[in-house]
């Protein structure tokens, strides 16, 4: 996923951030968007472009 995909005013988002069994999906999130994103509940997050 990179960055640049969504236009600006755009939300990125998806779910299973933090889930043990799928530590792929954290790492892929801090590693593209570091702290600019928002956590909310049942391990979803988003990012507004």
């Amino acid at each position: 996923m990179e960055r640049e995909g969504a236009p600006r005013g755009g939300i990125i988002s998806g779910h299973n951030y933090g889930r043990n069994r799928l530590p792929e999906v954290k790492k892929a999130v801090d590693e593209i968007f570091g702290d600019d994103f928002f956590l909310g509940r049942d391990e979803a997050w988003l990012h507004i472009k």
